[in-house]
């Protein structure tokens, strides 16, 4: 559990070192635009874009999740005997558990910059990161 628990930080860490990038170069309105609406540099990234808002509320995103990584296990199940499951590990672990932690930082540390900053749907970005770790534990569940 120690080394999962260190990648978690990491990732998370990771995260927060971005958001804190991006809010040193954007303003709030350059975030919460649109992708490919923005100009310059922030046309590449938005708070609102569909990978940030479904790792965020509404719960439904939860448990999707929890799908999802059910079939990931039934998947590294099926591939411990056909001799590949440490490719299909890195490929559940790549694409179920880093995504969320690193998206958790990114949006607790954006919103520390900007307090009053929502997305789209109108759910504070502190709200946003804390769905998107609800997600990572419904993972490793």
């Amino acid at each position: 559990f120690r080394n999962m628990g260190v990648g978690a930080l990491l990732c998370v860490l990771y995260g927060f070192a971005f958001g804190f990038v991006l809010c040193c170069f954007y303003d709030e309105a350059a975030l919460r635009s649109p992708i490919h609406q923005g100009t310059g540099g922030s046309s590449f990234i938005s708070i609102s874009s569909q990978q940030v808002m479904s790792r965020g509320p509404p719960t439904g995103n939860v448990m999707m999740a929890g799908i999802i990584a059910a079939l990931s296990g039934i998947a590294i199940a099926l591939g411990q005997g056909s001799g590949i499951s440490s490719a299909l590990i890195g490929v559940c672990i790549s694409t179920s558990l880093l995504p969320p932690l690193v998206n958790a930082g990114m949006m607790w540390s954006i919103q520390l910059a900007y307090p009053n900053l929502t997305n789209s749907m109108g759910h504070p970005l502190a709200e946003v990161g804390r769905y998107s770790f609800y997600l990572y534990a419904a993972n490793i569940v």
